[in-house]
């Protein structure tokens, strides 16, 4: 009803491959751009992309004067193919990054077992080209957000339909539900029975930072799994109440929810939370246990001598190194 013959028709959602090409409507010209939005950061990824890919009905044909020249002042590469190559790119883009993250979880899961340590590591494979500067290293708490995981869910379904193996992406998404369990598991390895008499403060809400986005948020899976404990939270951005658990509440000032906690979790990797006081954390918490997913407070002296700090992929993590030592004998 809005679209005239003479106008065009620009397609940036998330879409099965196909989709385009069976759009029946009114326009001069149907385009499928891949959108590569990145939640926290849109305005610069719109405004300065790597490099801008459209999909045509045929990719031999060419895009109308006015469109090309809309294109043509972002001044980056411009990739031209069909429907179906463009939307399949979009999903791919995707699926090599829940690659990364997948692996990257795999092996920093193997340093806190075997005495080696991820941050260490990843300067190393960041100097291989093969790998690069801007592959995700960062271990992760799972897929969150649900862009990504509609992409599995899509390969998932396309991939049964033509039968092709798909086992490596139920991978992937084993290892994200996996994953979501980190932190429980950690809390649980200090505090056994979770009960509640224990009072925990959760730093970080969302799903990552720069977003009041909760969709599939570690943090709230992880409230899901602790229902008997005492929580109390705080998020720089996320205010409303907390609806997943009958004993948690928000505060609006982080060093409220530390008093008498016995653990700290930071869940979310908020800038801010770089810069916590741990002297003033000592003099609030009743425990002493911080679990800190992304080293947030790695650099921090005072972590290591004043708490028992658990992160991903660190070394510490595992009670008995001998553990490790034996393994590598065994194997060598």
């Amino acid at each position: 009803k809005i679209l005239k013959n003479d106008n065009e028709l620009v397609i940036l959602s998330q879409v099965n491959p196909g989709f385009t090409r069976n759009v029946r409507v009114k326009a001069k010209n149907i385009y499928y751009q891949v959108e590569t939005l990145v939640f926290g950061n849109a305005i610069d990824r719109a405004l300065n992309p790597e490099r801008i890919t459209i999909g045509l009905k045929e990719k031999d044909r060419n895009l109308s004067k006015n469109f090309k020249v809309f294109l043509d002042s972002f001044k980056c590469p411009l990739i031209i193919m069909n429907y179906e190559s463009a939307e399949l790119t979009k999903i791919s883009i995707n699926l090599f990054l829940i690659a990364q993250v997948s692996v990257t979880n795999t092996v920093s899961s193997l340093c806190e077992k075997i005495g080696a340590d991820w941050t260490d590591m990843v300067p190393s494979l960041k100097l291989d080209k093969r790998i690069g500067q801007y592959c995700y290293l960062k271990p992760g708490l799972g897929i969150s957000g649900g862009n990504l995981e509609r992409d599995m869910a899509t390969i998932m379904e396309i991939s049964s339909y033509k039968q092709i193996d798909n086992s490596l992406i139920n991978t992937f998404i084993q290892n994200s539900h996996d994953r979501k369990k980190w932190v429980f598991e950690n809390l649980k390895s200090v505090y056994p029975d979770l009960n509640k008499k224990l009072k925990i403060s959760i730093l970080g809400l969302s799903y990552k930072e720069n977003t009041d986005s909760v969709k599939n948020s570690p943090s709230i899976e992880t409230i899901k799994l602790i229902p008997n404990v005492s929580i109390y939270a705080y998020d720089p951005v996320v205010k409303w109440n907390v609806k997943w658990h009958n004993n948690a509440t928000i505060l609006n000032n982080l060093y409220d929810t530390l008093n008498d906690c016995d653990a700290m979790l930071i869940m979310t990797p908020w800038e801010e939370f770089k810069t916590i006081n741990l002297k003033k954390v000592k003099k609030l918490m009743k425990g002493r246990l911080i679990i800190d997913p992304y080293c947030m407070l790695l650099n921090d002296k005072n972590v290591h001598r004043d708490f028992k700090y658990i992160y991903m992929g660190g070394s510490q993590n595992n009670k008995d190194l001998k553990n490790g030592n034996k393994l590598t004998k065994k194997l060598t």
